[in-house]
């Protein structure tokens, strides 16, 4: 009794909905703490590109955290965190189904880099929307 057998037969078949919903959480998770770790940097860059002045990253960030404050490097990071969500959710669930397809079909390497292609495509082509929300 709670053995390893027994752990198993509870634990949700992969490719089962429940496996799936698991998966698309830990996904959206790891995309939330990414995007998290990076805005800041990418809040930085965009003010560096969009400064009338010539500015260093370094120059800029002091700047920001001087007459700002620490957060406004957060500014915007809702939309961010949601067009991740939706990039990272459609890529990596349409790639697996994919590559499934094209290793039944014996595509190989090539079969792979279309499933990738096609994936990252159309997580793209979804996740736009959320770029203007952002903008």
């Amino acid at each position: 009794r709670g053995g390893p057998s027994s752990r198993r037969a509870m634990s949700p078949r992969p490719g089962s909905p429940p496996s799936r919903l698991r998966n698309l959480g830990l996904i959206n998770a790891a995309a939330a703490v990414a995007e998290t770790a990076t805005y800041p940097v990418d809040f930085v860059k965009t003010r560096v590109q969009s400064a009338s002045t010539r500015l260093g990253p370094a120059q800029a960030l002091l700047g920001i955290l001087r007459t700002e404050g620490l957060p406004t490097l957060y500014r915007g990071l809702g939309a961010a965190v949601f067009r991740h969500w939706i990039y990272s959710g459609t890529r990596i669930h349409l790639y697996d189904h994919l590559r499934g397809e094209t290793d039944k079909l014996g595509w190989g390497v090539g079969g792979k880099l279309l499933a990738g292609a096609s994936a990252g495509g159309i997580g793209h082509l979804l996740a736009t929307p959320a770029d203007l929300v952002q903008a």
